[in-house]
């Protein structure tokens, strides 16, 4: 577990943005990183100076090692009226854009897909669920079943919710607004993995 911290790096530049000004998505796996890789390298050759090349290298070695998940830690106060678990958005990964909750029917699955540029952090307001991630290594399972405890889903791992209990309710905090589409989805895991 890893309790939260202003030392969390913080998602924002992207090594193509570096390159040629567009806002690209910064690739966070094997997957990513090769598909990204075949475009931005060939710009590095033409249109780089040193100083850019070697900013590049370091970054494309960051994202091979930073984990794509993580559990957090969240402080829970309790006394004899109860419990309060505060979430103070300066202390979080990112400042959430967008805020959602998710529930199920028996059997439902929900996600079942990897983000290109939006990050999330989920946990459980009410009863539990299963978290399944896959950052590529293969398939983990995480069990949320308390409101101080979630799970930070970085770009490029494929999450899905399942298991919910009949009462469960999850709270998904999230980097970016809405964005639809293949531009910020991948939904054939099989391709994903890859």
């Amino acid at each position: 577990m890893v309790e939260l911290s202003k030392s969390i790096p913080e998602p924002g530049k992207t090594a193509a943005k570096a390159i040629n000004g567009r806002n690209t998505p910064k690739p966070r796996n094997n997957f990513f990183m090769y598909f990204y890789s075949l475009n931005i390298f060939t710009e590095i050759r033409v249109r780089c100076n040193f100083s850019q090349k070697i900013w590049i290298s370091v970054f494309f070695l960051y994202s091979c090692l930073v984990k794509k998940y993580e559990i957090l830690s969240f402080p829970e106060f309790v006394d004899a009226r109860g419990s309060l678990v505060p979430f103070e958005f300066d202390a979080l990964p990112f400042i959430p854009q967008r805020i959602y909750l998710v529930t199920a029917t028996e059997g439902s699955v929900r996600g079942g897909h990897a983000h290109i540029v939006e990050e999330e952090i989920f946990l459980v307001t009410n009863g539990s669920v299963t978290l399944l991630v896959n950052d590529g290594t293969g398939n983990q399972e995480i069990i949320l079943d308390s409101q101080k405890k979630g799970v930070l889903v970085r770009t490029g791992c494929w999450h899905e919710l399942k298991d919910f209990s009949s009462d469960a309710v999850v709270l998904a905090l999230s980097s970016t607004k809405y964005l639809p589409g293949e531009g910020n989805y991948v939904t054939d895991k099989g391709a994903f993995l890859q």
